[in-house]
């Protein structure tokens, strides 16, 4: 991650400073790394202390000052050591948002965000690769989807990366919400509709209006990405200020494919169509699913930019993320 310094912390963050050393000496010291692992922490890091059901990552904070890290972000106040720095929050979750939303803005590139109620974090991996025949990407690692993942994974940004690619999970109203204030994305693309935490939601309309709000804090101008194939996502012709780029199988508004064969158990063949032509495509693993995970990708490929041959070769040499 690119350095911040304390007192930018304090700033984006809102946050108490309990120190031993002088104000000015603390401000102007500077952060490389951002974990919630104490075994991780190095003198430039920021640890910040999560309480979770089974642990609290409060009674790793004496630890931490014992290796000599730069600053502790926490909601309980626990004495730091001479050159370690304790920033006080009344809750660290939302501070950590807040840091890195603060962080998100250093960098004017593309991000895109990505949601669905199965089959997202597959969509994602597809997408980066696609994508990573053009440009220098970042993409969430595994399913660091939530209030704690999307912020580490925003403090994985260089000034190298060209475009981003995010991945928001959620099982309640509002987590998205929280999350897509902070990553502000350009492009948003929803993979699906089904029934993943409907006791939280209600129903399947309740999980179409949860995922949704992606759209909350995406520019007018933006663009949506949405499966034709899923009855919910169908509904919203018409209803997004945004621009809608549709994928489907059955559906053929916009990117669509026909003439699927199974390669044996491996591999499904495929033509693709854009407004722009058609191209052949073997997608690297079975099923109409995979294939509408490619088809996510065509249409994000094309919106960046990319051409067929450099969408087909994303496609083509995908590898999935472990177990999935």
């Amino acid at each position: 991650m690119k350095k911040m310094t304390i007192g930018e912390i304090i700033e984006a963050t809102n946050a108490q400073v309990i120190a031993v050393d002088g104000l000015d000496e603390v401000l102007n010291k500077t952060i490389s790394h951002i974990t919630q692992n104490s075994k991780e922490v190095t003198k430039d890091s920021l640890f910040f202390a999560v309480q979770g059901e089974r642990v609290d990552g409060h009674q790793f904070i004496e630890e931490c000052f014992e290796k000599g890290i730069a600053a502790c972000l926490s909601s309980k106040v626990i004495a730091p050591k001479k050159g370690s720095v304790l920033l006080l929050v009344p809750d660290v979750k939302k501070a950590l948002l807040k840091l890195a939303a603060h962080y998100r803005n250093k960098f004017n590139i593309p991000f895109i965000g990505i949601t669905g109620s199965v089959g997202k974090t597959t969509t994602k991996d597809m997408v980066a690769s696609v994508l990573g025949q053009k440009y220098d990407v970042l993409w969430t690692q595994g399913n660091y989807n939530n209030d704690i993942g999307v912020p580490l994974t925003l403090f994985r940004l260089e000034d190298h990366h060209e475009i981003a690619v995010i991945e928001m999970g959620m099982n309640h109203f509002g987590e998205i919400h929280a999350l897509a204030e902070v990553v502000r994305p350009q492009l948003g693309l929803i993979s699906n509709v089904g029934v993943a935490h409907i006791e939280y939601l209600g129903s399947r309309e309740g999980i179409l209006k949860a995922k949704c709000e992606m759209f909350d804090f995406m520019p007018k101008d933006g663009i949506a990405v949405l499966n034709g194939d899923n009855d919910m996502l169908s509904t919203l012709e018409g209803k997004l200020p945004q621009k809608l780029r549709w994928f489907g199988i059955e559906n053929k508004k916009d990117i669509y494919a026909d003439h699927l064969e199974l390669m044996g158990m491996e591999k499904t063949k495929c033509t693709i169509h854009t407004p722009g032509g058609s191209f052949d495509a073997m997608i690297p693993m079975p099923g109409e699913h995979m294939v509408l995970n490619a088809l996510s990708a065509v249409t994000v490929g094309l919106e960046m930019g990319l051409s067929f041959a450099e969408i087909k070769e994303g496609i083509e040499n995908f590898v999935p993320t472990k177990n999935r």
